[in-house]
């Protein structure tokens, strides 16, 4: 760290990335303390704040600054034996397209520059800005096959238990929309999908998906005991349905506070996320499924047994109860 033109390849870099990225800010490295020494030798004269030309001149600035500090002030900087240098730029944000830019523009500039001597080298992406850019890599790579492993694991279940083609795919429809729902709501409030938000906006795809199960066993008992298909959704509505709205409010409720009081910017987005999925996925029970059962009356939802005569009476009294 006492090349000239080590010094003057990060001051290029930094001056590079800040002309190009508006959420950068003036880089943060070892170059302004060495120029600010050589602006004092000189009389505070402003034409030679600059990185000198001779490897001498750099050592004897890097000295008489560090000479005056702390032990442990310039860790930050370089390391105990002046071989590794960082190159600080804060960022207003850290979303996944300015980290996606700035690392780009990086990979940009090293590429195109001559080669440093005493094999001296620029490397990417270190500290926040680094892991944020592998994590995110790292997320865009294996986010489409997590969902689709959730989605094949959430299917094969819904078939071995309801034996049907068509019942799978109307909930497995119903679960992917409200997904999408949820991506277009992330997209919409500037919510990034990061290593916080991802276990939820993927995983959501199965949470409350049994509430579709719910309402879906519900009509296929009421049309084994013979009811027409309408009487069939009206009994799973004023039933199941009931259970499953006063479920998802109940799980919806204490974690929207988190959006307008907690101070952690991961809780107010999990709070807010949690109550969207759940929502939506109850929105695809009570509004979605029943339509399809009406439109299409699957005879696949007829086969099955009639429940016992006890468990009829109830389910009809609750219904009654419930109109």
């Amino acid at each position: 760290m006492i090349q000239p033109a080590t010094y003057r390849a990060i001051e290029d870099l930094s001056r590079y990335i800040w002309q190009h990225e508006p959420k950068a800010r003036h880089a943060q490295s070892m170059v302004p303390m060495v120029q600010a020494v050589n602006q004092v030798l000189y009389e505070g004269d402003p034409s030679y704040a600059i990185v000198p030309d001779t490897v001498d001149e750099v050592a004897f600035n890097v000295y008489l600054f560090s000479s005056k500090g702390e032990p442990g002030d310039f860790k930050a900087y370089t390391d105990e034996t002046w071989r590794i240098g960082n190159i600080m730029v804060p960022l207003d944000d850290k979303t996944g397209t300015t980290v996606k830019s700035v690392t780009a523009l990086a990979r940009q500039f090293i590429a195109s520059m001559p080669p440093l001597p005493n094999g001296a080298k620029l490397l990417v992406a270190g500290g926040q800005v680094g892991i944020a850019e592998a994590i995110n890599a790292e997320i865009e790579d294996t986010k489409d096959a997590v969902l689709v492993a959730i989605v094949v694991f959430i299917a094969g279940c819904i078939f071995v238990a309801f034996r049907s083609l068509w019942v799978t795919g109307v909930l497995i429809f119903a679960l992917l929309t409200s997904t999408f729902m949820t991506d277009t709501f992330m997209y919409l409030m500037g919510i990034g999908l990061n290593i916080n938000t991802l276990p939820l906006a993927a995983l959501g795809v199965g949470l409350a998906a049994d509430y579709g199960i719910y309402i879906l066993h519900r009509v296929r008992e009421a049309l084994a005991e013979g009811e027409p298909w309408e009487v069939a959704v009206h009994h799973a509505l004023t039933t199941s349905g009931n259970a499953v709205m006063i479920t998802a409010i109940t799980m919806i409720a204490p974690v929207m506070p988190w959006a307008f009081f907690s101070a952690l910017r991961f809780q107010a987005e999990m709070g807010v996320l949690h109550a969207v999925v759940l929502f939506f996925n109850m929105l695809g029970a009570l509004i979605f499924v029943p339509c399809m059962v009406l439109l299409f009356k699957p005879a696949s939802l007829r086969k099955g047994h009639a429940a016992p005569a006890g468990q009829r009476l109830e389910r009809d009294a609750v219904g009654e109860a419930a109109e």
